[in-house]
């Protein structure tokens, strides 16, 4: 990538950064003793391997916890609490070391002092575990968990670009975006899954650097979400009031024929998302819905959170396996063999089988390597581009 929009990435991923990340997995292992000790999951799995299944009729859980509690249990084994073997096709778990009791709020404690912009992370995963065992039990829906009324707030905490922890996201796509859009006037632009805004904001910022914000013809911010699209259009016309007549607001469901929700085919010059497609139910149709309406030439840009490798559990998902739709996706044992989020070998082939070339990558590794340091950093984010390209 040139610097063209002359920002410096490597000063976003620096050590206090990846310090903050450890304790907040470290924060989301210690909410997790607690809700083991407090539902009694632990003496469960002392003495005997047990599945999911098994632990799930033994509590009488919901079938909504599924995920969650199969997730929970192999990030116990990821971290060394746990261990477990497979026995006619199922995985049975088993107590490797005590759990101990809950340093939480130590540790919250420890985050905060070093960076108290990551709030909103302690404050969201506060709240849920707060209420876990109700949605384990079946009282209350992830959707009632995460996004009823006052709980919008949180979200909208969550996803400001104030808060480090997740506008790295929307920085870097942003960086994307301003380096690989094509440079010419009257530009474009379908933003999928656009939240509370601040991917656009971010965007914006990066083109106003960069001196192309004009370039933008129409700006199509949409999102599934009624709440979140006016949320995102209140925050969007604060910061940027002379785009009003640019930015134009879409319900629109990337699960479903693009050009069902009238869009046409061959009519943008670059769609753009952040931590959005991962929750496709098929997302190769998702993106060669995308492909179909990007002009010739034309990009998509995705910014994500990926894993390091098929298997690795990352620990933002104490929150997201609260939903339906994040585990109810389509796998296959080549292209996803998981749900969630993916890795960057999978979007790589993702993009490929949905006809994109010139296809670009970018992690947060690769900013973060001309640090001084003495150990390799984590790779969870990415940045890919890929351009239609007839014939």
């Amino acid at each position: 990538m040139k610097n063209r929009n002359k920002f410096s990435l490597e000063t976003v991923f620096t050590s206090k950064y990846y310090k903050a990340y450890n304790l907040h997995s470290l924060y989301t292992l210690n909410i997790i003793f607690s809700i083991f000790h407090k539902v009694n999951i632990t003496d469960c799995i002392k003495s005997d391997f047990i599945s999911c299944e098994g632990l799930m009729k033994h509590f009488d859980f919901s079938d909504q916890a599924k995920c969650s509690i199969n997730w929970m249990l192999n990030f116990l084994v990821q971290t060394g609490y746990l261990e477990k073997t497979m026995q006619n096709k199922i995985i049975f778990f088993k107590l490797r070391r005590d759990i101990p009791l809950s340093q939480a709020k130590q540790i919250s404690s420890e985050i905060l002092e070093l960076d108290n912009n990551w709030y909103p992370f302690v404050e969201l995963v506060d709240n849920i575990a707060f209420e876990y065992e109700s949605f384990l039990k079946g009282y209350k829906s992830g959707i009632e968990l995460l996004f009823y009324k006052e709980k919008m707030q949180l979200w909208n905490n969550y996803f400001n670009n104030n808060f480090g922890g997740y506008s790295v996201f929307n920085i870097y796509g942003a960086y994307g975006m301003a380096e690989w859009f094509p440079q010419k006037d009257n530009g474009k632009i379908l933003e999928l899954g656009g939240g509370t805004g601040g991917a656009a904001v971010m965007l914006f910022y990066a083109y106003k650097r960069a001196n192309i914000l004009d370039k933008i013809e129409k700006y199509i911010f949409s999102d599934v979400s009624p709440v979140f699209l006016r949320t995102g259009n209140r925050i969007l016309m604060e910061q940027f009031p002379e785009l009003e007549d640019k930015v134009e607001l879409k319900i629109m469901d990337f699960n479903k024929s693009l050009s069902s929700q009238k869009i046409q085919q061959e009519s943008f010059d670059a769609v753009y998302a952040v931590n959005a497609l991962h929750v496709s139910h098929d997302l190769i149709f998702s993106l060669k819905e995308i492909h179909h309406a990007l002009k010739e030439n034309g990009i998509l840009v995705i910014s994500e959170l990926v894993r390091t490798s098929e298997e690795y559990v990352l620990p933002q998902e104490f929150i997201f396996t609260l939903l339906e739709s994040y585990y109810n996706v389509q796998t296959d044992p080549l292209l996803r063999k998981n749900i969630g989020f993916l890795t960057t070998e999978s979007w790589k082939r993702h993009f490929e089988m949905a006809g994109f070339k010139n296809i670009e990558m970018i992690t947060n590794a690769d900013c973060s390597k001309r640090r001084l340091s003495s150990k390799k950093d984590p790779v969870f984010m990415l940045v890919i581009k890929g351009q239609k390209i007839k014939g």
